[in-house]
């Protein structure tokens, strides 16, 4: 078994996919993306899972509800501490 084939993080994809409903990857240069990314997990809970459908499909819908709401929310909270960091210049962060 190959743990990094066969078992996956579900919040990891849950993180995805609110990232790409924000719009973040065209807002922001990968590397700021990777940083939020990498805050926003430390931030959240971990479900290991081996097939993403079956654990979607096992959440009951307010369990998924919350879910989301969690990830949006350290999204939200990431991205306003990487903004506010002062390593980054103004000029890395792509405004709309």
């Amino acid at each position: 078994m190959a743990i990094s084939e066969d078992v996956h993080n579900l919040t990891e994809q849950l993180l995805e996919d609110q990232i790409l409903i924000a719009g973040l990857n065209d807002r922001y240069p990968p590397d700021f993306v990777s940083d939020l990314c990498c805050l926003a997990l430390n931030r959240l809970p971990v479900r290991y899972v081996r097939h993403h459908v079956d654990a979607l499909s096992a959440l009951s819908d307010g369990e998924r509800q919350d879910l989301t709401r969690e990830v949006i929310s350290a999204i939200k909270d990431c991205e306003h501490f990487l903004k506010k960091d002062r390593r980054i210049e103004e000029r890395d962060i792509i405004a709309l």
